[in-house]
């Protein structure tokens, strides 16, 4: 599989499991108005479904970044051997956003953690 491919292939994961979870939580309902796909995390099996889709498309957002810098880089061969290292930059900031974003979906309450 090409390099190229990762990011469409962390697209298509994210939205079907936007989708999945949206439409799981409208079955069992528990989403009786449009909200948030954060607001689906509040209830069984919607927290399930969220933080098992969500959790695994962070690495491969982590392989997108990586794969951008990479083509960045070789894109701009002269800029990349400079001490301030835009490209770097970009990947670190990515690098924390992805973690950030497991913490994040890991740690979302329930509602029944603080009542």
């Amino acid at each position: 599989m090409k390099a190229k491919y990762i990011p469409l292939i962390v697209f298509i994961w994210t939205v079907l499991a936007d989708i999945l979870i949206y439409v799981s939580a409208k079955l069992m309902g528990q989403l009786p108005y449009f909200e948030t796909i954060t607001s689906t995390s509040d209830n069984f099996p919607g927290y399930i479904f969220f933080r098992s889709l969500m959790i695994p498309g962070v690495p491969l957002m982590q392989i997108c970044y990586f794969i951008e810098y990479k083509r960045i880089c070789k894109l701009n061969k002269h800029r990349c051997d400079s001490k301030i290292e835009i490209p770097s930059l970009y990947f670190w900031l990515g690098q924390i956003g992805c973690l950030n974003g497991v913490i994040a979906v890991a740690t979302i309450d329930t509602g029944k953690m603080n009542g």
